[in-house]
């Protein structure tokens, strides 16, 4: 996973541990949402999403290992912080 990393920007543009240990554990354990959502579309709201990567990690995991079941995801945060979701984004959809 790919997103921008401009500490000197502030709190909401950096890397926090807790989101890089959040998507390790999902990656390890990816049923476990499976098995909440069953055969219900996924609906994950990322509050203070800051530069996006579990909200990126969680869209992509469900796009390349369960294809056939509808994720959506969304990134949130202060209008100031927004620019590092965007660019994540656009970072992530250019290394495809």
């Amino acid at each position: 996973m790919y997103c921008i990393y401009r500490k000197y920007l502030g709190i909401a543009h950096q890397l926090w541990p807790a989101a890089v240990l959040l998507c390790d554990y999902i990656g390890d354990h990816p049923d476990f949402l499976v098995d909440l959502i069953a055969e219900h579309p996924l609906h994950v709201v990322e509050l203070g999403s800051g530069i996006g990567l579990c909200g990126l990690f969680v869209a992509s995991l469900f796009k390349h290992r369960y294809p056939t079941i509808e994720a959506k995801v969304v990134l949130t945060d202060l209008s100031c912080a927004m620019e590092g979701s965007y660019d994540s984004i656009i970072a992530y959809r250019c290394r495809k």
